[in-house]
C-alpha cells in the first residue's frame, strides 16, 4: 500500500458506501463513526479533527477552504493523546480506493484522453489557441469547468460513461489534458474551427473509419494508425472551405522534464510480431529469426533444469521443491511411502520390531522417494528438452515451463540472478541484440522501427484517400502537468511533433550521400548478458551521428508472451526538429 495524499481524497469512490461522493468523505465517516485509521507507521488509531473548524471544512466541501485546512504538510487530525496527522500519515487502504486486485486505484477509468478530447472540443469550437487560465486557477473553478467538461464529453464520438465519471476531482490528469490541449489548439489555424471529436478506443466511429489502416506490413490487422482521438475541423486553404481531419497520438508525464512515456509497445517476435512481419520479405530475416526461437529456448531450458538439479543443500532442496510442484513432477513421496508399508508389512510376524530396522525402513523410504523423484526429474526435462527448438510453438512451451516456475525468478534468470547457485548465461538476450546490431538486418529492423513510430508512411496512405475531398493530418502530443503542491492545477508545456514535420526532416537526413540508420548498443548502459542489473536490451537508432530514438526491449509481465519493442524519441531529435528551419505545421 502507499500513503494517502490530497489528490486522492479529492477523487470519487465508483463503488462502496460512499459511491459517487468525494474519497475525503470517507475521513468524514471514520471519525464519525470512531473507526481506526491504519498509519504509514504500520499503528491503528482511531482520530479526530484538531476543531470543530476543520470539521465544518472537511464536512462542507469546499476544495479552496479544505485544502488550506488539510494539503501539503497541513495537520487536521489528532488522536486521543493530542498528536496530530496530516493526511500522508494515513495508508491508502482498500477502503480509500486503495488497489486489491490490480488495474487502476479506486477502480475507476483514466480519463486522460477524454479529457484532452473535451477540452479541444470546447475551446476549439471558439477558435481558441488554448485553454485559458480561469478554467484552473483555483480548485474551486477547476471543479466547476470539469462539471461543464463532462458535458461537452457527452458530445465527444466513442466516449464511456465510466471516463467521464472518472473526471470528478482528478486534477492531476485535469493538468496533464489541459497541457495536451494547448499543443493542439495552439497549432489552429485562427480560421479553423473544430466541429466534432472522435476517440477511437476500441472502435473507430464509422464517420472517420476510412482513415484507420489495418493492412500495413509492419502492423497487419492492427492499426497502424495509432490515433488516440480525431479531431474534425472545418478549414481554409486560401479562401477554400476545407474538412481538415487530425489523428493524435496521446501520451502523458507529470513534469516536462521527465522522461517519455514509451511511443509504442509493439510485439517483437510471434505471430503478430515485428520480426516475423519483417520475415515475411527477408530470408536472412527469417534464418535470424529461427536462430532466435533456439537460443530462447535453449536459455529456459537451462534455467529450468539448473532449478531442477538445485543442490543437495536445505535452500537447494526448497528451489527445486517448489518447482517440483509448480511443474507437476511426482515428487517419489507416494511411491516412498508404499515402500515403507511394504517392508513394515513384512515385520507382522516377527516378535523383536527394533528400532533399528524400522529407521532402516525408514531411510530406504526416503531412498525410493529421492530415486523415484530423480527418475521423474530425468523424464521431464528429456521431453521439455525435445521442444528445445527453432519452431516457435514448440520452443514456447520451454518458456511456458520457465515461467511456471516462476515470473519474477525466470525474469532474474535473464540477469544471472536466478538459480543463484549458478551463473546462467544468457543466451537468449545476446542473439537478440546480435540480431539488432547485424549488418544483415540491422537496416531492415531499423526503417521499420522508424516507421512504426514515426508513422512514416501515413502522409502517403492518406493520400489515397484524396477522393473524400479532405486532408488527414497525423500529431504525437505528450501532455504534462500534475496538481503541484496539492492545490496547483498546473499544465506545462506539451511535446508536439506533426508527422509532417518528422517525416520530412527524416526523408532531408537520409536522402544526404552516405546516410544510412545503425542500430547499436545504448551508449553507457550494461546490457544483462554482460553483466547488467535491468532486465532489458537498450539500444539507439543514429542517422547522420544524431541519436534519434532510443529502443527497449523487455518483458512487459509473464515471459509467456513475447518481449515487447518499446521506443522513446530522444532530446537530440526533438531539438533537431525545433531548431529546423521550415514552416510550422498548422491546421
Amino acid at each position: 500500500m502507499a500513503a494517502l495524499d490530497f489528490n486522492t481524497i479529492l477523487k470519487i469512490f465508483y463503488s462502496g458506501p460512499l459511491v459517487k461522493q468525494k474519497r475525503y468523505k470517507m475521513i468524514v465517516k471514520k471519525v464519525k463513526e470512531k473507526t481506526p485509521f491504519l498509519l504509514t507507521s504500520g499503528d491503528s488509531k482511531v482520530l479526530e479533527f484538531i476543531s470543530t473548524t476543520v470539521r465544518t471544512k472537511f464536512e462542507t466541501g469546499n476544495l479552496q477552504e479544505l485544502a488550506a485546512v488539510a494539503a501539503k504538510k497541513n495537520r487536521p487530525l489528532k488522536d486521543e493523546d493530542g498528536n496530530t496527522y496530516s493526511i500522508r500519515q494515513i495508508e491508502k487502504t482498500e477502503e480509500f480506493g486503495g488497489k486489491t486486485g490490480g488495474g487502476r486505484a479506486g477502480g475507476g477509468a483514466d480519463p486522460h484522453e477524454l479529457m484532452t478530447a473535451a477540452l479541444i472540443a470546447k475551446y476549439g469550437a471558439a477558435g481558441s489557441n488554448r485553454v485559458p487560465v480561469s478554467a484552473y486557477n483555483t480548485l474551486t473553478q477547476a471543479e466547476k469547468i470539469i462539471g461543464i467538461l463532462k458535458s461537452t464529453a457527452a458530445t465527444v464520438q466513442g466516449y464511456r460513461q465510466k471516463d467521464i465519471d472518472a473526471f470528478d476531482g482528478d486534477f492531476a490528469n485535469y493538468a496533464k489534458a489541459i497541457s495536451a490541449a494547448n499543443g493542439f489548439l495552439g497549432a489552429m489555424n485562427s480560421s479553423s474551427r473544430v466541429r466534432k471529436v472522435y476517440i477511437t478506443g476500441k472502435q473507430w466511429s464509422k464517420e472517420v473509419s476510412k482513415y484507420r489502416v489495418t493492412n500495413h506490413e509492419y502492423f497487419g490487422k492492427k492499426d497502424y494508425n495509432s490515433s488516440d482521438i480525431v479531431v474534425d475541423l472545418s478549414a481554409k486553404r486560401g479562401s477554400t472551405p476545407m474538412r481538415v481531419l487530425v489523428g493524435v497520438s496521446l501520451k502523458k508525464k507529470r513534469k516536462y522534464a521527465d522522461k517519455d512515456p514509451t511511443i509504442i509497445n509493439k510485439t517483437v517476435t510471434g505471430e503478430r510480431g515485428l520480426f516475423a512481419a519483417l520475415g515475411v520479405k527477408s530470408s536472412d530475416m527469417r534464418d535470424e529469426l529461427e536462430e532466435l526461437y533456439l537460443a530462447r529456448s535453449q536459455f529456459f531450458y537451462n534455467m529450468v533444469e539448473a532449478t531442477l538439479y538445485s543442490p543437495d543443500t536445505q535452500v537447494g532442496r526448497r528451489v527445486r521443491n517448489s518447482a517440483v510442484t509448480a511443474l507437476s513432477i511426482g515428487d517419489g513421496k507416494k511411491e516412498g511411502k508404499e515402500l515403507v508399508k511394504r517392508e513394515k508389512a513384512k515385520l507382522l510376524g516377527i516378535e523383536k520390531k527394533t528400532q533399528k530396522l524400522l529407521k532402516q525402513i525408514e531411510e530406504r523410504g526416503k531412498k525410493e522417494t529421492e530415486e523415484v523423484l530423480q527418475k521423474n526429474i530425468r523424464n521431464y526435462l528429456d521431453n521439455l528438452k525435445k521442444n528445445v527448438s527453432s519452431n516457435e510453438q514448440k520452443s514456447r512451451k520451454v518458456t511456458k515451463a520457465a515461467d511456471t516456475i516462476g515470473t519474477d525468478k525466470a525474469k532474474d534468470a535473464l540477469i544471472a540472478k536466478f538459480p543463484t547457485h549458478t551463473k546462467l548465461d544468457n543466451v537468449y538476450f545476446r542473439k537478440f541484440f546480435s540480431i539488432m546490431t547485424s549488418p544483415k538486418v540491422s537496416q531492415l529492423i531499423a526503417k521499420s522501427l522508424m516507421n512504426i513510430i514515426f508513422k512514416l508512411d501515413i502522409n502517403g496512405l492518406m493520400k489515397e484517400r484524396a477522393k473524400y475531398n479532405e486532408e488527414f493530418k497525423f500529431t504525437l502530443i505528450t501532455g504534462s502537468g500534475d496538481l503541484v503542491n496539492d492545490v496547483e492545477i498546473t499544465p506545462f508545456g506539451p511535446s508536439v511533433i506533426p508527422e509532417e514535420s518528422s517525416t520530412s526532416m527524416l526523408t532531408e537526413m537520409v536522402s544526404r550521400p552516405g546516410a544510412s540508420y545503425q542500430i547499436r548498443g545504448l551508449d553507457g548502459y550494461t546490457q544483462p548478458f554482460d553483466g547488467g542489473k535491468s532486465k532489458s536490451l537498450k539500444f539507439e537508432i543514429v542517422l547522420q551521428s544524431y541519436t534519434i530514438v532510443e529502443i527497449e526491449i523487455r518483458y512487459k509481465g509473464s515471459v509467456t508472451p513475447e518481449p515487447q519493442f518499446q521506443a522513446y524519441i530522444t532530446a537530440t531529435f526533438k531539438k533537431l526538429l525545433k531548431d529546423r528551419k521550415a514552416p510550422d505545421v498548422r491546421y
